[in-house]
């Protein structure tokens, strides 16, 4: 699954979906945009919310919450 987003450019950037999960009522999703650091690819991971036929993006905040995608990733 990939989807389509704006970077900070103007540019339409493709990312691939490497994962989506739902905890506490929260959605997460982790995603690359296949750019390659250090030779390896690029993650990061949003919450998102669904506007219609459109997933918007949101920062994650809490530490909390970056120890389930941690967590999420080591299973992967």
């Amino acid at each position: 699954m990939d989807f389509n987003v704006i970077n900070e450019n103007g540019d339409k950037v493709t990312c691939d979906v490497i994962g989506m999960f739902v905890h506490n009522s929260k959605n997460f999703i982790i995603y690359t945009d296949n750019e390659m650091v250090d030779s390896e690819k690029e993650v990061y991971a949003s919450l998102y919310r669904l506007d219609g036929n459109n997933m918007v993006l949101l920062p994650i905040t809490e530490e909390s919450d970056w120890d389930l995608v941690d967590k999420y990733l080591e299973d992967v």
